[in-house]
């Protein structure tokens, strides 16, 4: 019986090692990751026209890891049954982020035809 308590404790303290802060999700997700692909694929002389390609492609692959790191958070609240609050709030975040996200494909794909054409 003591045996068993003391596996608890151990599990409890290994898990919560590995716990994973959504906000720290959050802020590698949506701020660092796409902003290092961008600033990583951007043209600092005169860009040509692969230039144009890889800086589209590049924002482009920025607002996808956003929307995909605000979905895994609001998976990850959800399986881990936080409170009502966290999954709303989340769940905005997601809504903000995708319609941002989408908006900004959108504007990628429309520059990209009128600077090529």
């Amino acid at each position: 019986m003591a045996g068993n308590a003391a596996l608890a404790a151990s599990d409890r303290r290994v898990k919560s090692r590995l716990d994973i802060y959504p906000g720290a999700i959050l802020v590698l997700g949506i701020l660092v990751v796409p902003t290092l692909l961008v600033v990583l694929s951007n043209s600092y002389a005169a860009p040509d026209d692969e230039a144009y390609i890889r800086m589209a492609f590049a924002a482009v692959a920025a607002h996808v890891v956003a929307i995909c790191t605000a979905l895994s958070v609001l998976i990850i609240s959800i399986v881990r049954r936080a409170g009502v609050g966290s999954i709303v709030t989340f769940a905005i975040i997601l809504a903000v982020v995708t319609s941002l996200g989408l908006n900004g494909i959108a504007s990628q794909s429309e520059q990209l035809v009128r600077v090529l054409a």
